[in-house]
């Protein structure tokens, strides 16, 4: 997460999508997707909002019940996006 937050900073694009791209594929499950799909919308990482948004699809239920999904209830736009 360091390196896209960097990537991200800087504006170096392609550095950008490589990270987000390998966070979105190693770094997605039950107990970090409340946290990363809050943080793909506020970094405007839209490949891994995609990810995360198809995993919260097929894991809603085992997600809703972590802690951590409680800052997304606080989210309208977010949960408006869960619900497309």
């Amino acid at each position: 997460m360091e390196i896209l937050d960097a990537a991200n900073r800087f504006g170096v694009v392609n550095l950008k999508i490589l990270a987000e791209t390998k966070v979105a594929e190693t770094d997605v499950r039950i107990s970090t997707a409340s946290d990363l799909i809050l943080y793909a919308d506020a970094k405007d990482c839209p490949l891994l909002k995609e990810r995360v948004i198809d995993y919260f699809v097929a894991n809603a239920e085992l997600i809703r019940k972590h802690p951590s999904f409680g800052k997304v209830k606080e989210s309208a736009s977010i949960l408006d996006e869960l619900m497309e």
